[in-house]
């Protein structure tokens, strides 16, 4: 009867092992696959955001300095054919990210604060695609009755970079035993390209604002 015990406690005890070794290697996978459109994002997409806004920026230094209206004008007319750019590209992370996180593996074995703040960063850079093509859709139809109120699509990126930020602060203090079953993969991107310009009115006239930050920035 002993010897029956400890046999099914040792077979127990390797199914728990081997079940414990196959789950840690499936959040690892997940966790590569993440790594991965995170380079994309910061290689790809992230230099053409960083751009536009800095044409963005640019513009409005020569209109405070007095500059030349040439000056003025180039930056931006750079501003407009960066967010043109960058918009195509962002569209194209966004369908890679909804992919990754609607993936039924992804669901199933993800905890749910993880596809929570999967969920917020979406909406992150799903309201900064939206603000860029609402700057885009006002240049091109400027006398369009569909043209919403313009600090709305700013407002829902700051909202939405909030609830995110809100979200990744409290799932890194978050004790949780499956952070032990996999590592980070390591970063390869050029870090310059994680720096994202504030260009809200605020920062632009010199208003001390708290600067939002890229998500990758509080990994």
């Amino acid at each position: 009867m002993k010897k029956k015990i400890l046999k099914i406690t040792g077979v127990t005890f390797l199914i728990l092992l081997l079940a414990t070794f196959i789950y840690s290697r499936i959040l690892q996978s997940q966790a590569d696959e993440n790594g991965k459109i995170f380079d994309d994002r910061c290689n790809n997409v992230n230099p053409a955001l960083i751009a536009y806004k800095n044409s963005y920026l640019q513009m409005w230094q020569v209109m405070n300095n007095n500059g030349s209206k040439d000056e003025a004008m180039q930056d931006f007319n750079n501003y407009i054919s960066g967010i043109q750019k960058y918009i195509p590209l962002e569209n194209n992370w966004l369908d890679k990210d909804s992919k990754y996180i609607n993936n039924w593996a992804f669901q199933i074995f993800q905890p749910k604060y993880i596809k929570d703040l999967a969920t917020l960063q979406y909406n992150m850079y799903k309201a900064q695609r939206d603000d860029a093509e609402y700057i885009q859709n006002l240049f091109e139809n400027p006398n369009s009755q569909n043209n919403t109120d313009p600090t709305i699509p700013a407002k829902n990126l700051q909202d939405a970079s909030n609830k995110y930020f809100s979200a990744q602060d409290a799932a890194s203090k978050k004790k949780d035993w499956r952070k032990l079953l996999w590592t980070e993969p390591p970063v390869n991107c050029d870090r310059k390209n994680l720096i994202i310009p504030n260009t809200s009115i605020d920062n632009i006239f010199a208003t001390p604002v708290p600067e939002v930050k890229n998500p990758e920035q509080t990994g």
